[in-house]
């Protein structure tokens, strides 16, 4: 190991059960006064980032992951915990130091050990790869084959699970009152628009058989609760029958929040065992104390046939897939017996999901621990192997006034750490209609910019919003719609992750992150006014050069030039002028954004083809325009650039620039789609002021293709389309 990285490694002996230790890296002796970001456990089950002055102000909390800024903005220093299947392991700020919080999972003699990785990164380029370098060190040490470039690499299966929309019905069913009701099967087929292609359909919870009361919500059976319409085959071969392909179900990881009801035949059923809980603060197992309360759960040794029995029948209705809740709840620590509870139920889960559904066939849900975003399950060991779907967040539309803000802000903070994870993010559903209060384009934006499911929580009194949700879909060659979507998550750049000032209720800056797409192509800035949704505040800002380089993760004095355009402008003061932006000419594209409002920024490479530069939107009517563009090749000899399209729209939209204005009579430029001529129907033209005049070009996509009369090729199902300068 270099110099800027140390490991400490912790042993844990056969009789403890408990530690806490105190992170001994050297370089972490005179930073009492560095800006400190955590991820922090500020409920037993979420996590949100935490942006600090100094460690003197962190909370007593847990925390996932520390970042330390210098004073002098040219150095952070990362700190991270890894955990095992048989311990959790937290970071807490104690006594003015950083320390270790150990607890031991199972109940054996043997010893054990666990590791915090620290490291040093100088400049920014070490500081935008600092945390995928403490994670791949993660991994080297916990031994997991999985690697992150390898992750990010593979191709999707032609059945992926979340290629196309989805609804889910939490947010959908409340009687005049505003009170949450419980779904039925005329409810649920009344959620399924007629226009739109549905893929997935999530049955939220209020399913189930349960008995509830004001202190417990407890498990009865297997079967759905009596007035739901139906059996579970029924209600699900309704909603199949009505153009659905895939239904899920929720559930928790003890069956229902507070486990098996005492008078339940699965008790007798499944040995289950009373366990004592008590209410630990953030993370801190080890200092929950008993409430008098208890929950009856399978003991270890019947987890795995609990899960496959239920999910056998699961599957045997028609179910193809889960979302399991309550994952993180650690109530169950305060009973020496209950952390091994806990943990059986969430390896035998996954192992049972993972037969009856697929790795991918189970939304992680209220996970956020230290199993999830320390150990085996963002680690990948210990686990079946494959990324999980992974919430990322708390929920969508909290009751509170900053909710919506925040889902925005706490999303593209915690990708910092869960993109370099085996996991793929789920940003939760998000209401597509009226009113507007729910903030739509605000938050579809924010889902198109990640890999995660895109579920809709329209109801039926406020149906789907088919023009905002057309942002979202596109065909593909075989003739499926399909979501369009960046195979990336989305995060703030890391040059912003100690912007102290995004959150008040004054003028400030805006949260700008971002997603990038091949290499050649460019990437996707989104922007968003996080300020206090209480206030007016207005967020403004600068898309620069720095922005850019974090966005692509440039090497130092690369003289690539990109493109700065706003293709959809959704705000107010949305910039119509393109900016061509380099290393060295101090180039920008102004945002100004209004209260619950957000811009796309196309960050567009240029490629010099005989006296012209020309660069990719790609489907500019679609929030993710440049998903599904690879494969650039440019011939300069014939001035030619090619490239493919997985995904056609209405049009295909260039940027073309040259340093002379162009004669008036047409294009520069020619496109073809499979051969077959495209016209240019539109075009926006601005002068940057530096470099020349920038053309935002749209060609029609050819009525042959767009109608699917061009037949699918041997090669991946691509559209191979090919920009001509002429001679």
């Amino acid at each position: 190991m270099s110099e800027s990285t140390y490991i400490q490694e912790i042993n844990i002996s056969s009789g403890t059960t408990h530690s806490r230790v105190v992170v001994d890296w050297q370089r972490l002796k005179d930073y009492d006064s560095w800006k400190v970001l955590s991820i922090v456990r500020y409920k037993p089950f979420w996590i949100q980032p935490q942006l600090h002055p100094a460690l003197s102000a962190h909370p007593h909390l847990a925390s996932h992951l520390l970042l330390l800024k210098s004073n002098n903005e040219t150095s952070i220093l990362v700190v991270y915990p890894i955990s095992t299947l048989n311990v959790n392991h937290v970071l807490l700020v104690e006594d003015g130091k950083i320390k270790s919080n150990i607890n031991r999972v199972i109940p054996t003699s043997q010893e054990e050990k666990v590791w915090v990785v620290c490291y040093e990164a100088i400049g920014p380029i070490e500081e935008r790869r600092s945390v995928r370098k403490v994670i791949d060190i993660a991994r080297d040490l916990v031994d997991s084959t999985t690697r992150d470039d390898e992750v990010k690499k593979k191709k999707k299966k032609k059945d992926d699970l979340w290629d196309g929309l989805g609804i889910c019905t939490w947010e959908s069913f409340f009687d005049k009152d505003g009170k949450r009701i419980r779904p039925t099967k005329d409810l649920l087929l009344s959620l399924i628009p007629s226009d739109l292609p549905i893929k997935t359909f999530l049955i939220d919870d209020g399913w189930q058989n349960t008995l509830s009361t004001s202190t417990h919500r407890r498990l009865m059976s297997f079967k759905p609760y009596e007035d739901f319409g139906g059996t579970l085959k029924e209600v699900v071969d309704a909603v199949k029958d009505s153009g659905v392909e895939k239904v899920g179900v929720w559930l928790t990881l003890q069956g229902y929040w507070e486990g098996i009801h005492p008078d339940s035949s699965l008790i007798a059923i499944y040995n289950c065992v009373e366990y004592k809980r008590g209410k630990p603060k953030g993370g801190l197992e080890d200092e929950g104390r008993p409430d008098g309360d208890s929950i009856w759960l399978p003991p270890p040794n019947e987890a795995k046939r609990f899960w496959d029995d239920w999910f056998g029948e699961l599957k045997d209705s028609g179910i193809d897939f889960i979302k399991c809740d309550n994952q993180a709840d650690s109530e169950m620590a305060i009973d020496p017996r209950g952390f091994h509870a806990q943990q059986s139920l969430w390896s035998t889960m996954l192992d049972s999901a993972q037969n009856h559904f697929g790795i991918q066939g189970v939304i992680m849900c209220m996970a956020q621990n230290e199993r999830m975003l320390n150990g085996p399950g963002g680690l990948d060991f210990d686990r079946p192997k494959g990324d999980l779907v992974f919430r990322n967040s708390d929920d969508f539309n909290m009751k509170y006034s900053n909710t919506h803000p925040d889902h925005i802000h706490f999303n593209a903070y915690n990708t910092i750490l869960t993109s370099h994870l085996s996991l793929i993010p789920d940003f939760d559903m998000f209401a597509s209609s009226s009113p507007s209060g729910l903030l739509p384009t605000y938050h579809a934006l924010f889902r198109a910019l990640g890999p995660g499911p895109i579920l809709l929580s329209d109801t039926p009194q406020n149906p789907s919003d088919t023009t905002l949700i057309s942002k979202l879909i596109a065909r593909t060659k075989d003739g499926q719609t399909k979501v369009v979507k960046s195979p990336r998550p989305v995060q703030v750049l890391s040059h912003r992750w100690f912007f102290n000032n995004l959150k008040g209720n004054t003028e400030g800056p805006a949260l700008v992150a971002g997603t990038r797409f091949d290499e050649g192509v460019g990437g996707l800035i989104g922007v968003w006014n996080v300020h206090d949704y209480s206030s007016s505040a207005i967020a403004k800002d600068e898309i620069t050069w720095r922005d850019i380089e974090d966005l692509m993760d440039l090497e130092e004095n690369d003289i690539s030039e990109y493109c700065l355009f706003t293709p959809l402008r959704l705000s107010k003061d949305g910039n119509t002028t393109g900016r061509i932006v380099t290393s060295s000419n101090g180039g920008y594209l102004d945002v100004r954004l209004e209260k619950g409002e957000c811009e796309l920024v196309c960050v567009s490479k240029l490629y010099p083809l005989e006296g012209y530069k020309v660069g990719l939107v790609g489907l500019k009517d679609k929030f993710a325009c440049m998903s599904g563009l690879g494969d650039i090749k440019v011939d300069q000899e014939k001035t030619t650039l090619e490239f493919t399209s997985k995904y056609i729209s209405e049009v295909i939209t260039l940027i073309v620039i040259r340093d002379q204005p162009v004669q008036t009579d047409g294009t520069s430029v020619h496109l073809y789609v499979d051969d077959v001529p495209a016209h240019s129907a539109q075009q926006i033209e601005s002068d940057d002021g530096r470099d020349g005049t920038v053309r935002l070009v749209d060609f029609d996509v050819p009525e042959k293709v767009s109608s699917g009369s061009v037949s699918v090729d041997d090669e991946g199902g691509l559209w191979k389309l090919r920009v001509v300068v002429p001679n």
